[in-house]
């Protein structure tokens, strides 16, 4: 197991630091949350209901959730290869998320949904659903390289409503994120909390950078986690379905015309690749980051490729 210290496992409230404010912002257990998280959520952890053969695609945020949500999904139900794409935010609750003065209660319409139900959350793992652990429901994470994370975050804080369309500089969202002044929490905390899970069988750990490396290999791994037996005709569908390229082209993955999302800042679906970090940072910004994550995971076994 890795080793998390102290740093990592508690955020502080430091907005006096940071003047931008997102949307409704508030702290809860050290972690910063805007509008659109519901903290009855955050509060009954204790009591939400999990089932054994629960799924959930949990992520930092910009860490491929919606890329895994549809491989997870297809493998579950192959059968909507042939009848088209559902979008994601009507077929997966989003287990922690509402938009503000929406009516979209997705505990509520999980305790209806018939097993195996598919769930998608960003919360950290001190945050989750304490029965997901004592019931064994899988869980598949995504971690992804902060430099890459942190450009593809800085481009959906721009572009979304809930982050108050940020209209700061690069440099200013860069810092926010080094000093874990960020909506849904610390990129290393976050990664380090679930990595402690790694080893529990329930528990499937995937780095985005590996997955952009073999997406077929990917595939046949989630589909073995969830104890799905695919065919090759079906398998190389789904590996032709959830390619980036496909997917930015499928509207029910891909939100360009979501009320929340300005997809003339930045598309809901940007790149997907490796290495875009480059195109941003100053030689400044990157041994900063370098720094950070040398502090963060130097002495631990999670390492990242960027």
């Amino acid at each position: 197991m890795s080793e998390v210290r102290e740093h990592d496992s508690v955020c502080t409230d430091n907005s006096d630091e940071f003047p931008y404010k997102v949307p409704g912002q508030y702290f809860y257990e050290g972690v910063l949350f805007n509008q659109d998280v519901r903290k009855s959520v955050l509060e009954s952890r204790d009591s939400i209901e999990c089932r054994e053969d629960d799924v959930f695609i949990v992520t930092y945020p910009k860490s491929g959730t919606t890329w895994i949500l549809e491989i997870a999904n297809l493998l579950l139900h192959p059968e909507k290869l042939d009848g088209g794409s559902e979008a994601q935010e009507r077929s997966v609750p989003f287990l922690e998320f509402h938009l503000t003065g929406g009516s979209v209660d997705h505990i509520e319409n999980m305790k209806k949904m018939a097993s195996p139900r598919l769930i998608k959350s960003h919360l950290a793992e001190h945050l989750f659903p304490t029965q997901a652990f004592t019931k064994k429901s899988k869980i598949i994470y995504v971690g992804r390289n902060p430099k890459d994370n942190a450009v593809s975050y800085y481009h959906f804080y721009k572009s979304v409503s809930g982050f108050g369309y940020y209209k700061g500089s690069w440099d200013a969202f860069l810092q926010m994120y080094l000093k874990d002044h960020i909506v849904w929490g610390g990129w290393s905390h976050h990664c380090l909390g679930w990595w402690k899970h790694n080893h529990e069988s329930n528990v499937l750990y995937l780095k985005y950078e590996d997955v952009k490396k073999d997406e077929r290999g990917t595939v046949e791994k989630i589909a073995s986690f969830l104890g799905k037996e695919v065919d090759q005709q079906t398998l190389e569908r789904i590996v032709t379905h959830c390619s980036f390229e496909s997917m930015k082209k499928n509207p029910a993955v891909n939100r360009e015309d979501a009320a929340d999302v300005d997809s003339s800042v930045s598309p809901f679906m940007r790149k997907g690749i490796v290495g875009d970090w480059k195109n941003h940072f100053t030689v400044a910004q990157n041994e900063q980051i370098e720094q950070y994550y040398k502090e963060r995971l130097g002495n631990t076994d999670l390492q990242f490729e960027w």
